[in-house]
């Protein structure tokens, strides 16, 4: 699991968690969930975007507060799908656990943090 964080720049943010966006892991071994969900309403800018990754069915426009955390950590999926909505020098907050059952490959983490490079954006991982 460590070796997935490698490539993310990480950094101890002390609730100051202004980013352009945010990948909120919504699996069942999250703890704290909505207390995440009030740390970042209270620090996102207007125009911040925030994304659920979830693996149990929900529409879009679901609040947050209303998911129940359930099911598998999938975050580097999310992750992938996050980085295509990103310009160059926005900014990303990643919250998860990290507790993957596929644990990323040298590979995948390779490419995952090329995407990141080439669209010029700043990722940190906040691990819960």
């Amino acid at each position: 699991m460590q070796n997935d964080l490698t490539s993310l720049r990480q950094k101890t943010l002390d609730f100051n968690l202004v980013a352009d966006y945010y990948l909120l892991d919504a699996s069942g071994s999250v703890r704290n969930y909505k207390d995440w969900v009030n740390i970042i309403a209270a620090n996102k800018k207007p125009t911040s975007k925030l994304y659920i990754s979830y693996t149990l069915a929900c529409s879009d426009e679901t609040l947050a507060t209303n998911i129940t955390p359930a099911g598998a950590t999938e975050i580097w999926w999310s992750y992938w799908q996050v980085l295509d909505k990103m310009k160059t020098g926005q900014t990303l907050i990643l919250l998860s656990d990290f507790n993957s059952r596929y644990p990323l490959s040298d590979q995948e983490s390779f490419l995952l943090q090329e995407k990141a490079t080439k669209k010029g954006v700043t990722v940190y991982a906040v691990q819960l």
